[in-house]
C-alpha cells in the first residue's frame, strides 16, 4: 500500500485488505513459519500477532559463506590443472555457473569463443553445472578448445575460478 501515491493509499486499503486479512489468518494458524530472511520472518510473526518460537525457521536461499583456506586453494587450482585450465596463465577467464538447462540460449557463448578462436584470441569459457541442455551444447562446441565443461564443482573450486575470472556470464 506505500507504493501507491498517498491519495491512492485508502483506495488500495480496501481493495487488498482481503489478501491482508487472509494472509494474517494464515499466519496466526501456522505452526511453524520460514523465511528467506530474519526481517522476513520478523514482519510475518508480527503479522500472526505472536512471537518467534522453535518452529519458526530462516532458510537462506544461498549456500553459506565458504572460505578457503590454503590447502583447499592449492588443491582446487590443481582440479582446475585437471581440467586443463591453468587459472594462473594470464589470459581473459569467462566463467557460466549454474544449470544448463535448455530454458537458457547459450547460442551467445558459442559465437563469442568461434570469434575468439576465429581472431587467434586468448581467452577460455568454462561452462561449470549439468543439465538436460548440456550435451546439446557440447555438440555444438565439440571444435572449439577454449570452452570447458567440468561439470558440478566444489565451492572452493568455485571460489577459486572467480578469483581468476575476468568475468562471469
Amino acid at each position: 500500500i506505500r507504493s501507491f501515491p498517498r491519495i491512492l493509499r485508502p483506495l488500495a486499503f480496501i481493495f487488498f485488505s482481503p489478501y491482508h486479512f487472509l494472509a494474517r489468518k494464515t499466519l496466526k494458524k501456522a505452526d511453524g513459519i520460514s523465511s528467506i530472511s530474519a526481517p522476513f520472518l520478523d514482519w510475518s510473526v508480527t503479522l500472526a500477532g505472536r512471537k518467534l518460537h522453535e518452529h519458526d525457521l530462516v532458510a537462506p536461499l544461498t549456500t553459506p559463506k565458504v572460505e578457503v583456506g590454503e590447502v583447499n586453494s592449492e588443491m582446487s587450482l590443481d582440479f582446475w590443472r585437471s581440467k586443463g585450465i591453468d587459472l594462473e596463465i594470464a589470459e581473459p577467464k569467462f566463467c557460466f555457473v549454474g544449470s544448463l538447462s535448455t530454458a537458457f540460449d547459450f547460442q551467445t557463448i558459442v559465437e563469442t569463443a568461434r570469434k575468439f578462436k576465429g581472431n587467434k584470441r586468448k581467452g577460455k569459457f568454462i561452462i561449470c553445472g549439468d543439465g538436460a541442455g548440456r550435451d546439446l551444447f557440447q555438440k555444438q562446441t565439440s571444435d572449439l578448445d577454449n570452452i570447458f565443461f567440468p561439470g558440478w564443482v566444489s565451492n572452493s573450486e568455485l571460489k577459486i575460478l572467480f578469483k581468476h575470472a575476468s568475468a562471469s556470464i
